[in-house]
């Protein structure tokens, strides 16, 4: 996480991928050579002109407008996170809309196996042509697993709309479905490159084999040795298709790095690592650690609802307050119409 303002779903196409995005953290990316399988994302769709003129004076105008319900001349906190709420549903539906529309061809409110393209939903795709954006259903990846609730095996057009326009992540079970596949997917594809790095053919790498040209298979000598469970110098088709336990936390960063951050920025960056029991909260307990420690002051502020845990949409907000009060240049707790900027509509 960075201190850049980053604009949401530039484009409808991928905006229900942001649902999926705490599951696809550390825990549940495949390691090395399964990262090629999900690897290659097609070419971005231009982007569209509406969002290309948010930073004009005429925009910036009509949005102001907007979001001063009360027609004062100035925005307020609280007017501010209405619009964008907001704006942020209206997304959503047209996403929902969409599905509907690519993926619900007979209008029988469900997405069966021939509506439904593998394919494309493994890789999230969104095809560039304009003549194609409209006959393909396109889903984020593993889409079926996660959304099919009742785990019935049929994707209904109500658990897409739930899945769709609910902030709330993934259910254990669903992330544990897409954690098997993506472990199965690895062990496949790491079956398939041990032949090929199998130069002389006896069933076993040895280092040489393993860093060849043409062999990608594992990505440092840490990670040959820590396939090789049986100690021997030698990997077997067993263990590099065995998960191991990545020798660097995943999502860690230097410490000279963490250091120039802003405590905010460190919260948001270890978030998955301190939520120790996955609850997509962060409870004082899991803050206290000296890895995570979170100043009390910090945690009071994120904290809105007191419930002695802080979660993600907390923390958006605490940041958007934060750039609000950077913007209130008076301090009045309102902006004026020359104190409002373009990161504001968002």
């Amino acid at each position: 996480m960075t201190k850049l303002l980053v604009k949401p779903a530039l484009m409808s196409g991928l905006l229900v991928t942001a649902l999926f995005s705490s599951f696809l953290h550390a825990d549940t990316q495949p390691s090395n050579g399964a990262i090629e399988v999900l690897s290659s994302p097609p070419p971005l769709p231009p982007i569209p002109e509406e969002y290309l003129l948010m930073g004009s004076a005429k925009s910036l105008q009509s949005a102001f407008k907007k979001m001063d319900k009360n027609n004062d001349d100035r925005i307020s906190f609280d007017e501010q996170i209405s619009y964008q709420q907001a704006q942020k549903e209206k997304r959503k539906l047209k996403e929902f809309k969409r599905i509907i529309k690519d993926c619900d061809k007979d209008n029988n409110g469900v997405i069966s196996d021939k509506e439904f393209s593998a394919e494309k939903a493994l890789f999230g795709m969104m095809p560039t042509e304009p003549h194609l954006q409209t006959n393909k259903c396109m889903l984020p990846p593993f889409a079926r697993d996660i959304m099919d609730f009742n785990e019935d095996g049929i994707l209904t057009i109500e658990e897409v709309k739930r899945a769709v326009m609910s902030d709330k992540p993934p259910t254990p079970q669903a992330k544990q479905k897409v954690e098997d596949k993506l472990q199965q997917m690895e062990v496949k594809h790491k079956t398939k490159q041990f032949e090929k790095c199998d130069v002389n053919k006896d069933q076993l790498l040895s280092l040489r084999e393993a860093f060849s040209v043409n062999c990608r298979i594992t990505n440092s000598t840490e990670d040959y040795d820590s396939h090789d469970t049986n100690l021997d110098n030698y990997l077997s088709v067993e263990e590099i298709s065995k998960k191991v336990k990545p020798i660097t936390p995943k999502n860690d960063l230097p410490p000279e790095v963490l250091k120039g951050m802003s405590p905010l920025d460190r919260l948001e960056m270890r978030f998955f690592q301190c939520d120790k029991n996955s609850d997509e909260r962060l409870d004082k307990d899991e803050t206290r650690s000296s890895a995570c420690h979170v100043e009390e002051e910090l945690f009071s502020k994120a904290d809105r609802n007191q419930d002695n845990a802080i979660e993600q949409s907390e923390m958006r907000r605490l940041r958007m307050q934060q750039s609000f009060d950077r913007n209130d240049k008076n301090h009045d707790g309102f902006l004026d119409k020359t104190e409002f900027k373009p990161e504001m509509i968002w």
